[in-house]
């Protein structure tokens, strides 16, 4: 969801999971989610000033890449019987950012199946060869709109 005032994306995920693990030191091998933003659609072979990682955990551990910062992600997790659940808020500070405007986006889904702190699988919306940590030539794109009047 997109809020055009606050400028905030809006992600709810949730998972099916039925072992949690948080046992490596490298939270990429961690069960988490991620999300990948370039706010101008650049398409690049490298990550430009705009451009960010977020990751979020089962225990709501937050971490970063390209140039993401703490302070433009709010995250909030519950553990489910079968899962967990996350909703998060990224605000986007490209001022030229409106409504109706394309971003590239991607979304991935970490798993430690195993529980021994190694990443055993990964599910991606849309990048099919992981290369969404270091480029954003493969991040699929987001149309922000709002379905609603106010």
């Amino acid at each position: 969801m997109w809020d055009q005032d606050d400028k905030k994306l809006y992600v709810l995920a949730e998972v099916t999971d039925s072992l949690l693990s948080d046992a490596s030191d490298n939270p990429w091998e961690e069960d988490s989610i991620e999300l990948f933003i370039d706010q101008n659609n650049g398409k690049t072979d490298m990550y430009e000033s705009d451009d960010a990682q977020y990751r979020v955990n089962f225990n709501n551990v937050q971490s970063f890449g390209g140039n993401a910062r703490a302070d433009s992600i709010e995250s909030a997790v519950c553990i489910t019987d079968d899962g967990y659940i996350v909703e998060l808020s990224i605000t986007l500070d490209a001022p030229e950012i409106e409504e109706a405007d394309f971003i590239g986006f991607d979304f991935q889904i970490n798993d430690d199946g195993a529980g021994d702190g190694i990443r055993s699988s990964v599910v991606t919306w849309n990048d099919p060869v992981g290369t969404a940590y270091r480029n954003t030539e493969n991040f699929g794109v987001l149309l922000l709109g709002c379905l609603w009047e106010k």
